[in-house]
């Protein structure tokens, strides 16, 4: 037992005079504008972005994952749903659309538990970047599961980025 406690006192000794000695990188500041690395179309981005950042006088790049600027509306759209907007309840009136925006790199399948209340809408363009459009037919409670899988699955050799599940909670009175 003490032997273990002089190992863990030696290592922790080794540790604090290897950050004393400057070996740790810098803490890294970023500054300038983040510019998207996809794009929704004109009114929005949804994807990934990466910006060169400063690090003790090295440069260096950075990803921030994910970006996303909620695009206005197009005509015929009352509400615009992105991942944001997951697990979060959304209320809408019988008659209301709402068009879906989501990360690019999936490809998705939106399905309603409930396509008696909110169901897949027709009849609209669907812009550069939405995946979805859906219109409240009845009041009721109804949850959307937005499935995506990764575009780069289809490339060669497959890529092994994880699917995701979103969910939407609707409640159209």
């Amino acid at each position: 037992m003490k032997l273990n406690h002089w190992i863990l006192i030696l290592i922790a000794g080794i540790l604090i005079s290897a950050c004393q000695a400057g070996s740790l990188t810098p803490p890294i500041s970023a500054t300038g504008t983040i510019e998207p690395g996809a794009t929704a179309g004109s009114s929005g981005s949804i994807g990934y972005a990466s910006t060169a950042v400063s690090a003790g006088g090295s440069s260096q790049t950075a990803v921030v994952m994910p970006t996303s600027t909620v695009p206005a509306a197009p005509a015929g759209v009352d509400k615009v749903i992105t991942s944001a907007d997951q697990n979060r309840t959304i209320t809408l009136k019988v008659g209301q659309r709402v068009m879906f925006f989501l990360d690019a790199i999936y490809t998705w399948q939106i399905t309603s538990n409930n396509p008696a209340v909110l169901a897949p809408g027709t009849g609209s363009p669907m812009p550069a970047g939405a995946v979805g459009l859906f219109e409240a037919l009845a009041p009721g409670n109804v949850s959307l599961s937005a499935s995506g899988d990764p575009a780069c699955r289809l490339s060669k050799p497959a890529c092994m980025m994880p699917s995701i599940l979103l969910e939407f909670n609707f409640i159209v009175k």
